[in-house]
């Protein structure tokens, strides 16, 4: 009978072994209906450890960079669990684990999330808010979202992003072991691409929060700027308390960040900060009224320390500088330097040195600077007039 069903005579040519696979295959998938216990016996076991793997910050360095050990932990437990089913089927009930993986991988990158620091929303916003009747404000979006990065709490957004990538890299091979292992009814079905796609996401949101949180720092140095009586400067001397401030706040923090992440994600978060800063800074400086000639020169002092502290930022991490990094801060630097300068002309060359210096600057230009040096109203429209109207 065994023979009929197999499709093996039972001649001299069938080996006892030939004979024997098929029945191995009959009897172990009479238990197949029965081993959903099995597989949510593997589904605890994985959700036990990724329930401690926000509390647990243990490290692990043997790699290039260091990652958190519950993720090499994780990858291991999920290849012995595929080594332990494939012993016994590789039908549906691997299937079934498979998409057990998969949530899994799910769940650990929102554990990674946890251990970084959550968005705040500013005071404004919150008395928007309640003035508006809504009872809680509306969740942020975390990749655009403000945060806030207690002292030292940048090294675990850093180990995070290491281990993301250490999980990405890591989703691909276990794809394809899948795939290798699966019967061919579902290999076509697997598919980690989203799981991928999770700790990408993850890795974005901190290089977010590194940049955000570091630009939290610095609001208050701005805002010492945009506060100080600039019109009472009689002499320039060494840089301003608020540029010494921010230069003490920005190289420990990428000190930091350049002994633990990778050198590609080192320099998208110097690249990225370079941007916000310059951006900030000239803001801040726009916002000034009633300039001094002195003060623009002290201002211009400030500006080169802090132009050459974000140029020395990428070889905190070994080597040079990359020559687009170098060039775009020199030339976003150098805008703000040519809007100080041009804010201490004296009044008498201003038209004439604006129209060398910025040749393509408009009325809208000309009249900021003029605000910016404190100048009255009716001397505004005489230069403007002078300007010829061009813009």
């Amino acid at each position: 009978a065994i023979a009929e069903k197999t499709g093996h005579g039972g001649g001299a040519d069938d080996g006892g072994e030939h004979a024997l696979l098929p029945l191995v295959g009959i009897l172990s998938g009479v238990f197949f209906p029965f081993m959903g216990p099995y597989v949510s016996l593997e589904r605890q076991n994985i959700a036990s450890q990724i329930a401690g793997a926000v509390a647990d910050d243990e490290l692990d360095d043997r790699g290039e960079s260091p990652v958190y050990a519950s993720s090499i932990n994780l990858f291991v437990y999920i290849k012995n669990s595929i080594n332990r089913c494939c012993a016994l089927t590789t039908g549906q009930v691997f299937f079934n684990l498979y998409k057990e993986y998969r949530d899994a991988l799910t769940a650990y990158s929102k554990a990674l999330m946890a251990k970084m620091p959550q968005p705040y929303v500013s005071s404004t916003a919150m008395l928007s808010n309640q003035l508006s009747g809504n009872a809680a404000p509306a969740a942020a979006n975390p990749k655009t979202a403000n945060y806030r990065v207690p002292a030292g709490e940048e090294v675990t957004v850093c180990n995070v992003i290491n281990t993301c990538e250490y999980a990405v890299d890591t989703i691909e091979p276990l794809e394809e072991l899948i795939k290798d292992k699966i019967d061919e009814t579902y290999e076509e079905t697997v598919d980690l691409m989203d799981s991928q796609d999770e700790f990408n996401d993850v890795t974005t949101v901190a290089i977010r929060i590194l940049i955000s949180g570091l630009e939290s720092r610095l609001e208050p140095f701005f805002k010492e700027l945009t506060s100080t009586n600039w019109s009472a400067f009689s002499e320039v001397g060494e840089e301003s308390q608020y540029a010494q401030s921010i230069c003490g706040v920005i190289e420990p923090y990428f000190t930091s960040c350049s002994k633990v992440l990778p050198n590609l994600y080192y320099r998208n978060v110097c690249d990225k900060f370079a941007r916000g800063f310059v951006s900030a800074f000239m803001a801040a400086v726009s916002k000034g009224k009633r300039y001094s000639d002195v003060s623009t020169q002290q201002l211009l002092l400030d500006s080169y320390m802090m132009k050459s502290l974000l140029l020395s930022l990428p070889t905190l991490a070994g080597g040079v500088a990359p020559n687009m990094y170098v060039r775009d801060v020199t030339k976003d630097m150098g805008n703000i330097e040519l809007l100080l300068k041009l804010v201490g002309t004296p009044v008498e060359m201003l038209v004439e040195v604006f129209r060398q210096q910025k040749p393509d600057g408009t009325l809208k230009d000309l009249s900021q600077i003029m605000t910016m040096k404190g100048m009255k109203r009716p001397q505004q429209t005489e230069l403007l007039e002078a300007f010829g109207g061009k813009g």
